[in-house]
């Protein structure tokens, strides 16, 4: 047995050597593409990576429960350097990891685990995030992902289940052995400023997750930008199973991979920092122009439109029409609503105006005040 553990401590010494020359030679960089990074917003799968063991529904049951016991445990040094972060330093991520005792499933016994907490920010207001990336998609946009498959989970409100593959070596190749091979359990929960996705893994083809519980959390940081958080908590072994990474008895390794999860989720935001910016300019140009959308709205409803980004010293029109009694919402930095709006005429009928003068993103919403009503909007910026 001695023998066997030295010839695994060899082995991980190895292949951390490995990543180390890997890392110092570089990476080819990434072939431009005309409209930049793919995006994934659609329950899909990947031939190579698909769901090989569907969840019973008891992987759900406690998932809530569990991840939030978990974060209540947030240790204090944590929380004091999020509290006092600049909107500078939350820009540029910051990421921490350390060992706890964590509860997978609810009810049984504490397990000792690697924990990483990491925070940054994207420069788009949550309302348009949520639009650009779904949350539900979060796992299909990461960086470092090979492939994989998601899936609706019938039965469970927010419920779906999917099969991730992340290349745990530099350049992102592929390499079965070491490859970060989850089938998570998830839930999403959304409202209008705030979205988290809770997961679990229940099985690992490649076995080197043995545990992974967390969260990832888009919240609305101010009007013009949007916070996300994973906090997660890992057993993670490699070799196909056969060596303990986190937490790890061998000398180095603990630390050297706590340090890779750091930089790993660090990678995860400062991808999403890219896709999602790109995709805001490439969405919202500040160019100015005209839209007009159409309309059945029932008593109660919302359409929401825009946001419109309108610019310094110029001003935004909207002009609505129609047949029962809709009324016009317009807000500057966020989506308006019954209480909180910059422009809401509250006439009789659904023939209603606003103006609003620049900067910033415009957001035009359409209420339905009585039952059903026809309506047209234009739109000019």
């Amino acid at each position: 047995m001695t023998r066997l553990l030295d010839i695994l401590q060899s082995l991980s010494i190895a292949m951390l050597a490995t990543l180390a020359v890997l890392a110092f030679a570089g990476c080819p960089p990434p072939e431009p593409t005309e409209s930049g990074k793919d995006t994934h917003s659609e329950f899909w799968g990947a031939d190579d990576f698909d769901i090989s063991v569907h969840p019973k529904p008891s992987e759900f049951e406690d998932l809530v429960e569990v991840v939030e016991t978990f974060h209540a445990q947030l240790p204090s040094d944590i929380s004091s350097g999020l509290d006092h972060a600049t909107k500078d330093q939350l820009r540029s991520v910051l990421s921490w990891s350390y060992i706890d005792d964590v509860v997978e499933y609810a009810g049984e016994d504490t397990q000792e685990m690697g924990v990483e907490f990491t925070v940054g920010l994207v420069d788009v207001p949550y309302a348009d995030l949520v639009d650009i990336m779904p949350p539900q998609y979060w796992g299909l946009n990461l960086e470092h992902y090979l492939g994989g498959e998601l899936l609706p989970m019938e039965g469970v409100e927010g419920g779906q289940y999917e099969r991730m593959v992340l290349s745990a070596m530099p350049c992102d190749i592929d390499v079965d052995l070491v490859n970060n091979d989850m089938t998570k359990a998830e839930i999403v929960t959304q409202d209008k400023e705030r979205a988290r996705v809770y997961w679990r893994v229940y099985h690992s083809d490649n076995d080197t997750t043995d545990t992974d519980v967390g969260s990832v959390t888009f919240q609305a940081y101010d009007e013009t930008s949007t916070l996300i958080t994973f906090h997660s908590a890992h057993v993670i072994k490699g070799l196909g199973g056969w060596i303990d990474l986190v937490p790890s008895g061998i000398w180095g390794v603990e630390d050297a991979m706590l340090g890779a999860l750091e930089e790993m989720f660090a990678d995860f935001i400062g991808g999403y920092q890219v896709l999602i910016e790109d995709g805001y300019d490439a969405t919202w140009d500040s160019e100015g122009g005209e839209v007009t959308e159409s309309g059945t709205i029932e008593g109660g409803e919302w359409h929401d439109f825009g946001p419109f980004v309108v610019a310094e010293g110029s001003s935004l029109l909207a002009l609505l029409d129609g047949t029962g009694d809709a009324d016009l919402y317009v807000r500057v930095g966020a989506l308006p609503d019954l209480t909180a709006y910059d422009c809401r005429p509250w006439l009789d009928g659904s023939e209603e105006a606003c103006e609003v003068k620049g900067p910033g993103p415009v957001y035009v919403s359409v209420y339905g005040y009585d039952d059903s009503s026809d309506y047209t909007l234009e739109v000019a910026w």
